[in-house]
């Protein structure tokens, strides 16, 4: 029997939600509704639809290895050069290319838990060694990253907001942060649910690179979120262009597909559709709030698509209880808690379906 690389053995496979497919498949349930992954609930916008299907005839060609058209779009965008700005297959890949990049071996890498479970899984692929810091009132703990930086730090990865708590950063605790990062340092700021911020709560990583010039950060995004792209995996990184440079030294060619780049190029230009997205977010989340408010259940007020609560009932059970009612929620048991639960933003009527079930639950379980 040949043997697997030996960092393999330390890798616990990454468990994404359930899909409407598994639950067909293992309950035989077919009008279910998913609210577990974080995904848009209104599907993608019409123009990212209709370029797709305007591209058809092209697919027997490679893609643009370097992503041209997408890059100098998003460059007019996010006011910043094309130069610094790298496409990825999903935001993942790019995740994984910064690892490739400059992690040696003893290479220590920074973040918190519980967060983003691929960051863990990505540097076990790695010589690196990865050290969680525990988040302190549910956030991100800035203070005790800082601290815990030694000799072996190499990277620091902040995702902002959260998953799966929802909570933040402020611009003002970002910036201390950074100001006192050595200059041998990556940080890396997640930004997978940027465009869902509170219009008064924004944290824009991007303007920290130019503030801080001699400090390595690149910031990432996705179109996995609010553009609803999730099947195609495209996301984004920005940072100053030697680093994005270095990234693509270890870029396979022709990473993104040319599916996946014209309907990116054709859903940014789709502001409509954004607007709808963000708004309904907003009332779900209003209503959300006052339904757990109402039965006295805790939740932490999100700057996502997701809600993290707890009911404080075992969640693996209620996990469960949900599914045979047709409602995909996402229990928090592998990010270490053992009563806390996420919950996606739908449409009014999923919110509504959501609700009238965990009702009913709540009190039977309680």
């Amino acid at each position: 029997m040949i043997k697997p690389n030996p960092q393999l053995n330390r890798i616990i496979e990454y468990k994404p939600g359930k899909s409407l497919e598994e639950l067909q498949r293992e309950l035989g349930i077919s009008n279910a509704i998913k609210l577990a992954s974080n995904e848009n609930p209104f599907g993608a916008s019409t123009k990212a639809i209709e370029a797709i299907k305007n591209f058809l005839n092209k697919i027997h060609i490679y893609p643009d290895s370097h992503c041209v058209n997408l890059r100098e779009k998003l460059s007019k965008k996010l006011n910043v050069n094309f130069e610094e700005i790298i496409i990825g297959n999903g935001s993942d890949e790019i995740i994984e290319l910064i690892f490739k990049a400059y992690i040696g071996k003893h290479d220590e890498i920074l973040s918190c838990f519980p967060t983003f479970a691929y960051y863990k899984i990505a540097a076990q692929q790695t010589f690196g060694e990865y050290k969680e810091i525990p988040l302190k009132n549910y956030t991100f703990d800035l203070k005790n990253l800082l601290e815990s930086i030694n000799k072996k730090t190499k990277i620091i990865i902040i995702c902002n907001p959260n998953n799966p708590t929802g909570t933040y950063v402020s611009n003002e605790e970002l910036y201390k942060f950074l100001d006192k990062i050595p200059e041998h340092i990556l940080v890396i700021i997640d930004e997978a649910y940027f465009e869902f911020f509170d219009k008064d709560k924004v944290v824009n990583g991007i303007k920290f690179i130019k503030k801080f010039p001699n400090k390595n950060i690149i910031i990432l995004r996705t179109f996995s979120k609010i553009y609803g792209l999730a099947a195609l995996r495209v996301g984004y990184g920005i940072s100053k262009k030697e680093i994005i440079s270095n990234l693509n030294k270890v870029r396979q060619p022709f990473n993104v597909n040319g599916v996946a780049q014209i309907a990116a190029f054709s859903a940014l230009d789709d502001e409509d559709f954004l607007l709808k997205t963000y708004n309904n977010n907003l009332k779900c989340k209003k209503i959300l709030y006052e339904f757990f408010q109402k039965h006295q259940i805790f939740y932490l007020p999100s700057q996502t698509n997701f809600i993290f609560f707890d009911p404080k009932i075992d969640n693996e059970k209620f996990f469960n209880e949900m599914l045979k009612r047709g409602v995909i929620i996402r229990s928090l048991r592998s990010f270490g808690y053992q009563t806390a639960l996420r919950v996606s933003i739908g449409t009014e009527k999923e919110i509504s379906i959501f609700l009238e079930n965990f009702e009913k639950l709540y009190y039977y379980l309680k």
